[in-house]
């Protein structure tokens, strides 16, 4: 090489593109994490509307003692817990009693693949 020669070295081009490497497989680190967090709430939120879907169906239904889960379609599922109360001072139970105090704790939860996605709770009353 002569004393005025400037150019790159085979050892700075594999340090650049070292650099380079290590720059992309941390941006690619980075979406996929993203994508997976966006997947675990966009599960939440499917869920909790569903439930909440549930819940206004009980709550506009006739009273009863149990009620029918709505049907979903794909990876979903609903469940209904109707829990009825034992006046005056007794706890909520899984069977009517009789007399039927009128008070009624319904809990849905929401399954995605089996695994909980969301869990609501609310009460219906006899009217």
């Amino acid at each position: 090489m002569l004393s005025g020669d400037s150019g790159s070295t085979l050892v700075g081009e594999l340090v650049a593109v070292a650099i380079l490497g290590l720059a992309l497989v941390v941006l690619l680190s980075a979406i996929s994490t993203g994508m997976m967090g966006m997947a675990i709430v966009e599960r939440r939120v499917v869920g909790e509307n569903l439930a909440r879907r549930q819940l206004e169906e009980i709550k506009g239904a006739e009273y009863q003692e149990n009620y029918p889960a709505i049907p979903v379609a794909g990876p979903y599922s609903v469940t209904v817990t109707v829990t009825h109360w034992v006046s005056p001072t007794g706890p909520f139970t899984t069977a009517m009693q009789s007399p039927d105090s009128g008070l009624q704790c319904i809990a849905v939860t929401v399954s995605h693949d089996g695994k909980p996605a969301a869990r609501l709770e609310g009460f219906k009353v006899r009217r």
